[in-house]
């Protein structure tokens, strides 16, 4: 399912010149990376920039919506500029993260809480597994 475009004067949130990088370069690539590979990335264009403004900005920007954040235990955060409904694959060697619709996965979120006194909100899936080159032994450049 598509989420609506966002509206950034309905979020009343300035885009400064920092975020608007920091957002460029995650839709750029289109894929996920930790606050410290957007930071190496938005210095390209923004030299003076701090880490700590990266990870200042990538929470603003999460929390109004604009990116995703990948939280899994053991793992760093990652961010992306996909907004949409999707789950996430994983390959377990590797470390590689690839973006599945939500249709390719089935299950009745009515039936797991059935029975239940709890009001599901929402949901993140992963999937783990090995990806096409880790089943092959390719090692990625």
């Amino acid at each position: 399912m598509k989420k609506d475009k966002v509206n950034l004067n309905d979020l009343n949130l300035r885009l400064t010149r920092q975020r608007q990088v920091i957002l460029d370069e995650l839709k750029r690539a289109d894929s996920h990376f930790t606050a410290d590979e957007v930071f190496e990335r938005v210095r390209r264009t923004v030299p003076r920039v701090s880490l700590g403004t990266v990870y200042r900005n990538l929470e603003i920007l999460y929390s109004h919506g604009l990116i995703n954040k990948l939280e899994t235990a053991g793992h760093q955060k990652l961010f992306e500029a996909n907004t949409n409904d999707h789950h996430h694959v994983r390959c377990e060697k590797c470390g590689e993260i690839f973006d599945i619709p939500t249709k390719a996965v089935n299950f009745d979120i009515q039936t797991i809480k059935a029975g239940k006194d709890f009001e599901i909100t929402g949901y993140r899936l992963e999937l783990l597994g090995l990806c096409a080159q880790c089943k092959q032994g390719v090692k990625r450049t």
